[in-house]
């Protein structure tokens, strides 16, 4: 990887003209960041073919986020440390299994539809109401439906 003196060496640039800003420490970071990937990819650091039989198993879970939240900082604290110990027993050699999702029924659903429920009796529904019933048309003696200026009748 890259060491800090070279990271440090590279953000620094002549001062840039007054009015614009330097776009020299994103330029940097994107550049890292392709240099990384890079590496991943050549060294195949995210691509595994499974231990042998005789390996130890390791599986880690992670609370699956709700969707009826925005993903929030606690969400990502949580994950990373579950993501650290799958790539660090997958280090040791062992077979890991770590399965992620999002969770979309249970309580979360109920809290969405109660909260529709209260939204409905503050602000009254979004849809409009129809009379019950079928309309009936009115049919001229040839069979053929008249219409008024307000449709079917």
């Amino acid at each position: 990887f890259i060491s800090r003196a070279v990271c440090t060496a590279r953000a620094r640039k002549p001062a840039m003209a007054e009015g614009k800003q330097s776009t020299a420490r994103r330029d940097l970071l994107q550049q890292i960041e392709v240099d990384v990937q890079k590496k991943w990819e050549e060294n195949k650091v995210f691509e595994c073919d499974a231990p042998d039989s005789s390996s130890e198993k390791f599986m880690c879970t992670f609370p699956y986020p709700y969707m009826n939240g925005l993903l929030h900082i606690g969400h990502a604290f949580s994950l990373t440390k579950a993501i650290f110990a799958a790539h660090f027993n997958r280090l040791l050699g062992k077979k890991v299994l770590f399965p992620f999702g999002f969770h979309c029924t249970g309580m979360p659903i109920q809290a969405a539809a109660n909260k529709l429920s209260r939204e409905f009796e503050v602000y009254g529904s979004p849809y409009p109401i129809f009379p019950p019933g079928r309309p009936t048309p009115k049919e001229s003696a040839e069979g053929v439906i008249e219409l008024d200026d307000e449709g079917v009748t």
